[in-house]
């Protein structure tokens, strides 16, 4: 081999291990700080719903600092009975004061670039003043199950091209 066809190839794998550290890098800051579209939905549970403005500026600010994307909240029954000397005041669920609080949620997500999202059950059992000892839950059955041994690592198929070629190079850049 020539000396140029050996510069050559030299110069060819550094520009290559340079583009897969780079790639790789990428790879890893967007891990670090993924793009918005891309970061955890959290619950956000309103027990009670016993809530305030104040208190739902406190958590959404806390979730986006936290780097959280979105919430999907579930009214959820009280945990506690209304107290006014402890400032516990639980909302009638869909009372107008109850609406009002989760449009005033919806509206402070979108202006903290959250996403927003309401659901009425998790699958949970649900209960309630209603439900008597009788027709409530009389037994908690458990079963045991053998899972088998995961391995450490596991290939992952990539749907963008340029991620499929870093990876393909990944080995040669370590």
């Amino acid at each position: 081999m020539t000396k140029a066809s050996w510069s050559w190839i030299v110069a060819s794998s550094a520009v290559l291990a340079l583009g897969c550290s780079t790639q790789a890098q990428d790879l890893a800051d967007q891990f670090r700080d993924p793009p918005d579209r891309a970061r955890m939905t959290v619950y956000w549970i309103w027990f009670g719903p016993a809530v305030t403005r104040e208190g739902i500026d406190t958590d959404l600010e806390n979730m986006r600092r936290a780097r959280i994307g979105g919430t999907v909240l579930l009214p959820m029954y009280p945990l506690s009975p209304d107290d006014p000397r402890k400032g516990i005041r639980n909302l009638p669920f869909l009372s107008p004061e109850f609406l009002d609080l989760l449009g005033y949620a919806a509206q402070r997500s979108r202006e903290l670039g959250l996403t927003f999202e309401v659901t009425l059950g998790t699958g949970w059992p649900y209960g309630g003043p209603w439900i008597t000892p009788d027709l409530g839950s009389q037994m908690l059955r458990l079963r045991g199950a053998a899972f088998p041994t995961l391995p450490s690592r596991a290939s992952v198929g990539w749907s963008r091209p340029e991620i499929a070629r870093w990876s393909r190079c990944r080995p040669g850049c370590r």
